[in-house]
């Protein structure tokens, strides 16, 4: 019996693709002449690497299996354009991806050569990103395309200038896409780690954008064309647009997204000649299709950033799989997504800003309950698809989860502050990564504090980033502690206090607890006090 057991096993793993070392790259699935006819090759240039060095594309793009741009070829388009504006300041950070590659950044800016942390001067700073993800090329190469278009129309950078600080970092994730994967080199999602940060990279940039703190962040990606919802749909869209939904940021910021710059975005691109409309996943059950937009988890990037209290986008372009199918269009759209969103905030910089600055002022100061949970509103709407047996884009019902604005599941009262011992020392690098100034207890704690205790606990039943997830209830109370000193104290007084609101509340979805950082069982008290 054991000899037939372990020959069916050797049978299985001699036929399963194994995702191994700088070998996870997906297979080619490149449109039909049908639905090919839907994305013609736009007219006009694009100043980027892919596109004005052709002869440095690889003939590994066409299959899917290597970047039209590297890191290298990155970094030097990067320098070249420092060395032609003075406006433009490459860096390279004192940290690297996780292969030891530069990951470097441009500062733009008239006044100064690089960020200065906790600026206080009365002009937008905005963050623009590509290449988390190592196999969506059209991210990173409309950020550089971006660049170019700002060096090669003096006019229109120094106007936004005038206005604005930037921060550009290109190429998140150089190792992915040294290997055009998905993953970081070690197969962790470099967009799913924005709560927890068990990867140093992910702790680096994310410490080095909370030292610019911008007003604004935009996150470059591509979705997969070939999704199929339905049985014979797949997405229409050139591009998918969301703003940051995470309800414990201030409406009046996440109003900002969703209707001066979503619904420009929305305009201008359809102006243009594409599709267009909000990110969604789905998933089918024969011929029915649920759809979901992005919620309020901060595991990935843009609404990480979000809890910040500033505006923040997803852009995705129509790519994953194509190979170098459409390129030129997914970065066409990808670049004039960009461009909007510099746009919108250069011509209404007084209203974002004053809007931003005085609900940062309001959050800080304000008694609002936090958003411990909340979920999707079931909605029923209809969306374009891409009919893949006709080649048609037609209209299709579909149950849609719709978090603009989620609905409201749990709240709980504002804290003053989180107070744990130093025991949970690394819980407390943790949130300083995030951008949460953390004390140190000079002296014993005693007083009195609110407890959570674990009425459930439930475990996923397979790993997410290796993981098992735990979802928990709990029943408050309280009693007199004693912390003693080098315990850790955390004030919900800053602006960064919402990254301690869904990380220490435990039954949010990004929590400690629910990533089982923090393990609790039934019955047992959660270690992190509240102080109200």
């Amino acid at each position: 019996m054991m000899r037939v057991t372990l020959s069916l096993a050797l049978f299985w793993i001699s036929h399963v693709t194994a995702l191994g070392y700088a070998d996870r790259q997906k297979t080619p699935l490149k449109d039909d002449e049908k639905v090919a006819a839907l994305f013609p090759t736009p007219e006009g240039d694009l100043i980027s690497p892919a596109f004005l060095f052709p002869h440095t594309v690889p003939e590994g793009f066409a299959n899917n299996s290597a970047p039209p741009t590297d890191s290298v070829t990155s970094a030097s388009f990067l320098k070249l354009l420092a060395q032609k504006n003075p406006w433009i300041n490459y860096h390279e950070p004192d940290f690297t991806s996780e292969e030891g590659r530069v990951i470097p950044y441009v500062y733009l800016s008239k006044t100064r050569k690089d960020y200065v942390e906790g600026s206080s001067d009365n002009k937008l700073r905005i963050w623009i990103q590509g290449g988390t993800h190592g196999d969506e090329p059209a991210g990173p190469q409309s950020v550089l395309a971006l660049l170019g278009k700002l060096n090669d129309d003096k006019k229109w950078a120094s106007s936004v200038l005038d206005k604005a600080d930037l921060l550009v970092l290109p190429l998140y994730n150089p190792d992915g896409t040294q290997y055009f994967q998905r993953e970081l080199v070690t197969g962790f999602d470099g967009n799913r780690d924005h709560a927890l940060l068990q990867r140093k990279q992910t702790r680096d940039v994310k410490q080095l954008l909370n030292r610019f703190n911008p007003h604004i962040s935009h996150d470059a990606h591509e979705y997969t064309a070939w999704n199929r919802f339905g049985g014979n749909y797949i997405k229409s869209h050139d591009l998918q647009f969301s703003a940051v939904k995470n309800p414990n940021i201030r409406p009046e910021i996440r109003s900002l997204g969703e209707r001066l710059f979503t619904d420009t975005v929305y305009s201008t691109v359809r102006k243009a000649g594409y599709r267009t409309g909000p990110y969604f996943t789905g998933t089918t059950s024969g011929s029915a299709i649920t759809l979901t937009e992005p919620g309020s988890s901060s595991s990935g990037g843009h609404n990480s950033w979000g809890l910040g209290q500033r505006v923040s986008f997803l852009a995705e372009t129509r790519g994953i799989r194509l190979g170098d199918q459409h390129f030129k269009r997914r970065v066409t759209t990808g670049l004039l997504a960009a461009e909007t969103v510099l746009r919108v905030a250069t011509e209404n910089k007084d209203l974002i800003y004053n809007t931003i600055e005085d609900a940062r002022r309001e959050f800080i100061n304000g008694n609002d309950e936090i958003i411990v949970v909340d979920k999707s509103r079931v909605t029923k709407i209809d969306i374009d698809l891409i009919d893949v047996t006709t080649g048609e884009v037609v209209d299709v019902p579909v149950t849609f989860n719709n978090n603009t604005p989620s609905d409201v599941v749990l709240t709980r009262r504002r804290p003053e502050a989180y107070i744990f011992s130093g025991a949970w020392s690394d819980i407390a690098e943790r949130l300083r990564a995030l951008g949460l100034k953390v004390d140190v207890l000079e002296s014993d704690f005693y007083g009195t504090v609110e407890t959570l205790v674990a009425t459930n606990v439930s475990l996923a039943t397979s790993r997410n980033q290796g993981i098992v997830q735990a979802t928990v209830g709990t029943k408050p109370g309280t009693r007199i502690v004693r912390i003693p000193a080098g315990g850790f104290r955390v004030s919900t007084r800053q602006q960064n206090a919402a990254y301690a609101f869904i990380t220490l509340e435990p039954e949010n979805v990004s929590s400690f607890v629910t990533t089982n950082t923090i393990s609790l069982e039934v019955g047992e008290e959660y270690p992190v006090f509240r102080i109200v």
